[in-house]
């Protein structure tokens, strides 16, 4: 499994999932990043459940972990400080 199946099945994944959907949604998908738009008052719940997404639903789990780094900012530079 590639790289790139895994981020297609996150994105699949963060697509499904109800709550997400109704406070943010994904804006683009950059290489190994996914780029999301929240409402505010739903960053952090929105933040826990997509690193949970990506980190509990990998098909190598437990033998690679994959781990999750989250940045937040209202610019993409302001995320990655």
């Amino acid at each position: 499994m590639a790289a790139a199946d895994l981020m297609k099945m996150a994105m699949r994944a963060i697509a499904n999932d109800p709550v997400m959907c109704q406070t943010g949604y994904m804006q683009l998908q950059i290489h190994d990043e996914i780029v999301c738009c929240v409402q505010k008052e739903h960053v952090d719940e929105y933040c826990r459940r997509l690193k949970g997404i990506m980190e509990l639903n990998q098909p190598f789990m437990p033998f690679v972990p994959l781990t999750v780094d989250i940045g937040r900012g209202s610019t993409w530079a302001a995320a990655h400080k």
